[in-house]
């Protein structure tokens, strides 16, 4: 070649690329992969072997090839897509700022010089064994006592709760719950009902079916009878322990009846 400037002639060695082995090598491992994936997407169970490719070039093949030729998955898959349910949003802003009313509550109320009181709620009432009602099945009444100690465990709002079911044989839907307790979290008044129903009875008292709450039915024939006579019950043992009033003619035909 000559050089104007110098005046001269000046040689310039050149080396075909065919013969530039790192660009060789990289382009055999190019085809050698692409030729794979089209394998893979064939169904062909040989693949070719003894080359080396940048993990970000293979995903570049990949991606690129999944885009031209049906049935090949891209390297990079699309992100996880996640939906919100509004009214699920809203159910747990409702009761996050029901607990902090309460928790505010609490702490306005609490003086540090006071002793701790009971919960607020209905002034307990042991009675001892309750007895069933002369000429019941044997087949009805069957766990009396145990289902009364767990009354007697509950406050008023949960036995307030268990009334609201009783009224609707025994069954509610979660916004009417709410609507008739709008200051109770519902689920956190079921489950520790649930807790000690657990304790009492070996068995949850109320059921959790999607939106409903609904109570077992082993217990619902002791719930009846108990709940409308718990704040007749005295501490006092009663002066003829046998006289058990006899069961009410509704009972007897199994409608839901409530006192």
């Amino acid at each position: 070649m000559h050089c104007y400037d110098a005046g001269r002639q000046i040689t310039l060695e050149t080396i075909p690329y065919t013969r530039h082995k790192p660009l060789r090598e990289f382009l055999t491992a190019v085809i050698k992969h692409t030729e794979n994936k089209l394998r893979e997407a064939k169904g062909y169970k040989g693949r070719l072997r003894g080359y080396g490719l940048e993990s970000e070039i293979r995903i570049w093949i990949d991606d690129y090839l999944a885009s031209e030729i049906e049935g090949l998955e891209p390297a990079t898959k699309s992100s996880l897509k996640i939906e919100l349910d509004p009214s699920k949003i809203d159910q747990l802003i409702k009761d996050s700022n029901k607990v902090r009313d309460m928790l505010i509550i609490a702490e306005i109320e609490v003086q540090p010089e006071d002793k701790e009181e009971p919960r607020p709620g209905r002034e307990k009432t042991v009675a001892g064994n309750i007895e069933r009602p002369q000429g019941t099945p044997v087949q009805l009444l069957t766990d009396l006592e145990p289902v009364h100690q767990l009354l007697e465990e509950l406050d008023d709002w949960q036995l307030g709760l268990l009334r609201a079911l009783a009224e609707n044989c025994w069954v509610l839907e979660d916004p009417t719950l709410s609507g008739l307790f709008p200051d109770l979290l519902i689920d956190s008044v079921v489950d520790n009902i649930n807790e000690l129903s657990l304790q009492y009875l070996g068995d949850l008292l109320i059921a959790v079916e999607g939106s409903q709450k609904i109570v077992a039915d082993d217990f619902r024939d002791e719930l009846e009878y108990i709940l409308p006579r718990l704040e007749e019950v005295k501490p006092q043992k009663p002066e003829h322990p046998g006289s058990v009033p006899d069961l009410p003619e509704e009972w007897k035909n199994g409608d839901c009846w409530w006192v």
